[in-house]
């Protein structure tokens, strides 16, 4: 037997209001779609995001354009890209996928941070060693706050040294209040890393 909802109790403590009769409902009927469709939209947008594509058969230029075309968030400006050097370095999937998420994870954190903010993204690769970095002339912030968890839950900064730092890479950021930021992270190639 399953217990079925007391819809009479519910509506005596006010959990259930009856719809309103005076019109107004149709209003409040409209504000509540446009929400849900808004909270489907960013689901759909952060699973999309999970995902990583098939990186693995992307050159480093097309993995590039391909997570700040991503990234690309309606109302900011699309994220200018220079990237020089030789684009097909041997990298590891890990290596390739950390750039990806490198890229993806800066600009996502510029939009949300630096809204309206001008963005770059250059990428340098030589025979030592593939930089990568993220710029915005947004309003910048106290560095000394960079590294922490955030208090929504989220990783940022932290996530984004980690898991560069995990491939054997090197990450820094040069930011102060009013200044904009620069993330940048710089891998090495394996004959030419650090010990």
């Amino acid at each position: 037997m399953t217990a079925r909802p007391n819809i009479w109790r519910w509506r005596r403590c006010g959990w259930i209001r009856p719809f309103p009769q005076d019109g107004s409902g149709d209003k409040v009927a409209h504000e509540v779609h446009q929400s849900i469709q808004r909270a489907l939209s960013e689901i759909r947008a952060l699973s999309r995001g999970l995902a990583a594509p098939d990186i693995e058969a992307l050159d480093l230029e097309d993995a590039i354009v391909l997570a700040a075309s991503d990234r690309s968030v309606p109302g900011t400006h699309a994220p200018e890209l220079s990237i020089s050097g030789d684009v097909t370095p041997a990298l590891s999937y890990a290596e390739k996928l950390c750039v990806f998420r490198f890229v993806q994870e800066a600009l996502s954190n510029a939009a949300r941070h630096a809204k309206g903010a001008k963005c770059t993204v250059t990428c340098a690769s030589s025979p030592d060693e593939l930089s990568v970095t993220v710029a915005d002339d947004g309003p910048g912030f106290d560095p000394s706050d960079a590294i922490k968890l955030g208090t929504e839950g989220g990783q940022g900064l932290l996530g984004l040294r980690d898991r560069v730092e995990s491939t054997g890479g090197r990450f820094e950021i040069k930011t102060a209040p009013g200044a904009g930021t620069t993330i940048k992270m710089t891998l090495f190639h394996r004959q030419a890393r650090p010990r």
